[in-house]
Formats: structure tokens, C-alpha cells, sequence
């Protein structure tokens, strides 16, 4: 599995479900960080996985669950930060609206299948256990809470 193909898929639903979430509960925006960071240190590439970990121990959790704008700043500077390490373009802010128009339910099982495909990198299967414990546990979030979602 290529790191665009599972990257695009873990974008795609980080910027989605910040978009989309009805609520402006800040415990909703904590939730949802705590999946976004489980995910993002369980990803099918340890260095990326390594990468993340290390941003995500820098970010102040309290301000940024603290809003939607918030989150959406959060996930803006952590994109950049994964493209300018990769040599991608620097996303701008106007850039990400396009996810506030994705259909939620087609972006999470998009992410779903492509996190729960199989790998044929031996060094990759070993860390897929806490992968798959991580979508599992995303997927039983999702189920119990999807209507406080947009679709």
C-alpha cells in the first residue's frame, strides 16, 4: 500500500470530521484529537508515525480542542508540517474548504478499507496489531456518535 493511497485516505477524514462535526462542545473536539492522534501514531509507516507523534507532543491539547476554528488551524499546520517534510505543496488555508464539502460517510469508509487493507512489508505487519486496534476503536467511536456528524 502506497503512502499517498493511505495518506489521502487519513487526510481526507482528519479535515472531514473536523468540518463536518455538528457539535461546538469542546469535549467532542477532544474526542475526536484523541482519534486523530491514535491514528496518526499508528499509521502503516513508522517514520510517519514517529513524525506525527513528535508534532502531536508539541501541541497544546486545551487550545486546540478549544474551537473548530481551532482544530481546523491544527490540522492545517500538521498537513503543512507532513508536506513540506515529503516536498509537497504548502497547502493554504482556503485550500481545505473542499473537505467541507466531502460526503462524511463515503470519506470514513474509504479510510476504513484502505487502513484495514493487508501489507505485504513484514517490518509493517508487526505494528498493523495497534493499527487495527486504532480503527477499531475509531469505528466504535463512529457508530456511537456519526449523528453528531454532517453527512
Amino acid at each position: 500500500m502506497s503512502k499517498k493511497i493511505w495518506g489521502n485516505a487519513v487526510w481526507y477524514l482528519f479535515h472531514t470530521l473536523v468540518y463536518k462535526i455538528k457539535s461546538t462542545d469542546d469535549s467532542n473536539f477532544k474526542e475526536l484529537f484523541g482519534h486523530i492522534s491514535s491514528i496518526s501514531k499508528n499509521l502503516p509507516c513508522p517514520e510517519c508515525s514517529e513524525h506525527a507523534a513528535l508534532f502531536l507532543s508539541r501541541v497544546n491539547i486545551d487550545i486546540v480542542t478549544s474551537s473548530r476554528e481551532n482544530m481546523i488551524t491544527f490540522l492545517f499546520e500538521f498537513h503543512n508540517s507532513v508536506n513540506k517534510k515529503i516536498g509537497k505543496p504548502i497547502y493554504l488555508l482556503e485550500d481545505l474548504k473542499k473537505y467541507s464539502l466531502a460526503n462524511t460517510i463515503n470519506i470514513i469508509n474509504h479510510f476504513i478499507a484502505v487502513m484495514n487493507s493487508n501489507s505485504n512489508n513484514s517490518r509493517l505487519m508487526m505494528d498493523s496489531f495497534n493499527r487495527q486496534k486504532a480503527v477499531k476503536v475509531f469505528m466504535e467511536y463512529i457508530s456511537q456518535n456519526i449523528h453528531k456528524y454532517k453527512l
